[in-house]
């Protein structure tokens, strides 16, 4: 995706000068005046802007002050002439990252303008998380993934709920060329209003001293996840359609049957990766289980420290109705609940134990524990309470969920 730089001088050969070193390589806006500077950045998501410190009107300090109030990861770089350079120390205070003093030199320039987008990126990356600190490596075996991490094609990734989509689709966006962050974006339970919000940003004020500009995360996102595509407002799926950003969505429902506005379906549905739940996939399942085993043990303060060889083939042999993400979310929680440092057979919950052929070894009063209600209040919390999906994560009716809570 092409980045955007602001050039902002009132003299017309410097900003033909920035036309020249830019044109090929970015898109370009221009302004002459501060005033004219604040209308753009209300109006487009600016990465880099080349600010001039003396304009008539609003000056370059002021403009500065204002552009760091509507867009504050816009990367400001002062244009100064010599006798300026104290102006522009000030600006630095101010929030501007460098100043280049006239004439400047085109290789300086474009060296510098890398660098910043870099580092725009960098400071944008708060909004990944932690979650893909380490990426397993299981993801990278499933079909069509190393091809599009080739390209910036829009992607539908079809799948049970809980196969892995969101690490797929980071994945995919991390082994990209893409430098702006990857946000994930909740579609589910909110109000058309908030999600416009949210997604595209808003825009007020009556005059350029009142303008007031909330960038939406299509400006600000280099890949945008949204799991159950199916739930964003008719409205504005043909809206999406036109943003910049790119755009991976998942689904679990049959690529036939999925309800959405043509122009988005089209372009989703030339890029599908679709995902095998867990239980079709008996081969990778000995690393999956280790590496989530090995990530929950790094990540709380515990007394386990291995799982028995009879607990381990239980929890192996369970078909995981709710995939991956039932299997990282049971894990976490033997992790964290269990007293001793060996998690044994009577620590699981009741669920999988009763689906093992092993279940008729273990007693009553070891099978039936406290783990099984709080884990069942573990993904209820995380469904937000959704009762049906929480059932059909637990492969079990919802009628017999409610007598477990």
């Amino acid at each position: 995706m092409e980045s955007t730089i602001l050039v902002v001088d009132d003299e017309t050969s410097i900003r033909e000068s920035f036309k020249l070193i830019f044109s090929d390589k970015y898109h370009l806006l221009q302004a002459a005046s501060g005033e004219g500077a604040i209308k753009q950045i209300a109006d487009h998501s600016v990465d880099v802007a080349y600010l001039d410190i003396r304009m008539p009107g609003m000056d370059g300090i002021e403009t500065l002050k204002r552009l760091k109030e509507l867009s504050p990861q816009t990367q400001v770089v002062m244009v100064t002439a010599v006798n300026d350079v104290q102006r522009a120390s000030e600006a630095i205070k101010l929030g501007a990252f460098n100043y280049v003093v006239k004439p400047f030199d085109v290789d300086f320039i474009l060296g510098l303008t890398k660098d910043l987008l870099i580092r725009k990126g960098m400071l944008s990356a708060f909004a990944e998380g932690s979650k893909y600190d380490c990426l397993p490596p299981f993801i990278k075996g499933i079909e069509k993934i190393e091809e599009m991490t080739l390209s910036d094609d829009w992607i539908l990734i079809s799948g049970e709920p809980g196969v892995e989509k969101e690490w797929v689709a980071h994945y995919i966006h991390q082994q990209s060329k893409e430098t702006k962050p990857f946000i994930v974006f909740e579609v589910e339970r909110k109000p058309q209003s908030l999600i416009e919000k949210e997604l595209f940003g808003l825009v007020g004020g009556n005059t350029v001293a009142d303008i007031r500009r909330e960038p939406g995360i299509t400006e600000e996102a280099g890949t945008i996840f949204i799991d159950n595509i199916e739930y964003l407002p008719r409205a504005l799926q043909n809206k999406i359609v036109k943003i910049p950003s790119r755009l991976i969505c998942g689904s679990s429902v049959n690529q036939q049957e999925l309800d959405i506005e043509k122009s988005l379906k089209d372009r989703l549905l030339k890029n599908i990766i679709h995902i095998p739940p867990l239980r079709a996939r008996a081969a990778d399942i000995s690393v999956i289980f280790d590496y989530f085993f090995d990530k929950a043990l790094r990540e709380h303060v515990s007394f386990v420290r291995k799982i028995s060889p009879e607990a381990r083939d239980i929890l192996t042999s369970y078909s995981w109705p709710g995939n991956i993400e039932e299997l990282r979310v049971v894990l976490d929680r033997l992790v964290l609940i269990c007293q001793n440092s060996v998690i044994k057979p009577e620590n699981l919950p009741l669920n999988i134990l009763i689906s093992s052929s092993d279940v008729h070894s273990l007693p009553l009063e070891e099978v039936y524990s406290e783990f099984e209600t709080g884990f069942i209040k573990l993904l209820l919390e995380k469904n937000s309470n959704n009762r049906l999906k929480t059932s059909q994560m637990l492969g079990i009716q919802p009628r017999v969920l409610d007598t477990k809570i």
